[in-house]
């Protein structure tokens, strides 16, 4: 399962989290829970939602041992994907009182991909 989310970003490039949901449920795979991935910088940008801990563990596996980058993105890709968060999306990088939605996409590390 890991490796298919690897070849996806590699062959498709700005791949959303719930194009990852989609191969999770190809595989059979539990990732839904209550946990929240947050920017680490600023914990008010709600990346995404509703996963488990073990689910969170694998895309931040891919992020920092394969070659791979989270990246902001247009909600647009998201509404396209068909889903969203509801909450209000970041306008900037920055700490809010609220929670606010800040879309990123798996893309191949810039310094990888030539």
């Amino acid at each position: 399962m890991i490796n298919k989310i690897i070849e996806k970003v590699f062959k498709d490039d700005f791949v959303s989290f719930v194009e990852v949901e989609r191969i999770f449920d190809e595989n059979k795979f539990n990732y839904k829970g209550t946990r929240v991935i947050r920017h680490p910088k600023y914990p008010s940008l709600v990346i995404w939602a509703e996963w488990n801990q073990e689910a969170i563990d694998i895309v931040e596996g891919i992020v920092v041992n394969r070659d791979i980058c989270l990246q902001t993105s247009h909600p647009l890709i998201y509404f396209i994907d068909g889903d969203r968060l509801i909450i209000p999306v970041a306008e900037n990088i920055k700490d809010y009182k609220e929670e606010r939605w800040l879309p990123m996409v798996l893309r191949p590390d810039k310094n990888v991909r030539k």
